[in-house]
């Protein structure tokens, strides 16, 4: 969004004081400057604006030139940012897709918060669709690989 963190957060998330509303706001253009000064090659990158509810549309898939996503990187911290990127990214998931959520433990492990509890929440609407743990990464991380019934 570049505004950073949105209003979003849930009460049960608030109790661990972690995150807060505007947190990680950053400025388009010296988002930019961190990805050239990062080496990024900008011919790969698109950059979209505005909170998940607003920009992940239909219009945005029917744009996108994917089919099928490997990898599926999730680092939104919040149960509703979680469930509004994998609700965008449900047609892109199949067999064999890794998924990794950077904020996994960012919540103690907390069923119903975070990552953790949105997770849990979209397997039990898309049933046809399995987990298999895959691996623990820094001190919040945890990725998985999909599996289809």
């Amino acid at each position: 969004s570049f505004e950073g963190l949105p209003e979003t957060i849930t009460q049960k998330e608030k109790m661990y004081d972690h995150f807060y509303p505007g947190q990680f706001s950053c400025n388009k253009v010296e988002f930019e400057n961190i990805l050239q000064e990062s080496s990024v090659d900008m011919e790969h990158v698109t950059l979209i604006e505005g909170y998940f509810s607003k920009s992940l549309t239909k219009e945005l898939q029917d744009s996108l030139p994917i089919q099928h996503a490997a990898v599926i990187w999730i680092d939104v911290d919040l149960y509703q940012s979680t469930i509004e990127a994998l609700n965008f990214c449900l047609p892109y998931i199949g067999k064999g897709t890794f998924l990794i959520f950077d904020d996994w433990f960012s919540f103690g492990g907390d069923p119903d918060a975070g990552e953790i509890k949105a997770v849990n929440e979209w397997l039990t609407g898309n049933n046809y669709l399995t987990l298999v743990e895959y691996h623990n990464f820094h001190t919040a991380g945890k990725s998985f690989i999909v599996q289809t019934l």
